[in-house]
């Protein structure tokens, strides 16, 4: 109990800080900020994430599985993958949003901000790995979706 507390304050602090420089720097100043932010998580908590989990590889399943533990299986949040082929997986992660369960961010915080940990994370492990997100529930949508492709290089 005393766990699931500190762990909704932390997210609470964190949607608060994101939400005041939103109002203070506006919206594209805050994109960059957090955009920026999510990069150097990935650096410091890609690679030890999946040596700690024991996730080898460097593919896209490597690297959903990855997020897929530290996302939902360790904070508690459902998230399924769909293995469309070994080069492609759907990652889904279904509501409440883990830091704005009242979706009350513009949905650009979402594609051009929180997505930059999922890009980052693949350069990390595998550059050839392209990442979209196609669903936001920011905007919207009933879950948000993250699309993680191996392409050949061009």
């Amino acid at each position: 109990r005393k766990l699931k507390a500190s762990r909704n304050t932390g997210w609470e602090y964190f949607g608060n800080l994101v939400k005041t420089a939103y109002k203070e720097v506006g919206e594209e100043k805050t994109c960059q900020l957090i955009s920026k932010f999510m990069a150097e998580n990935a650096q410091i908590y890609v690679k030890a994430g999946m040596k700690g989990f024991g996730i080898e590889g460097n593919d896209p399943w490597a690297l959903a599985s990855y997020l897929k533990l530290a996302t939902g299986d360790i904070i508690g949040y459902r998230i399924d993958l769909i293995k469309e082929s070994p080069k492609k997986v759907i990652y889904r992660l279904y509501p409440p949003c883990i830091w704005f369960p009242k979706l009350d961010i513009p949905p650009s915080f979402c594609r051009r901000g929180f997505m930059n940990f999922e890009l980052a994370a693949a350069k990390i492990i595998n550059p050839k790995i392209k990442v979209s997100y196609t669903k936001v529930m920011t905007a919207g949508d009933p879950y948000c979706e993250v699309i993680l492709e191996e392409v050949e290089s061009s």
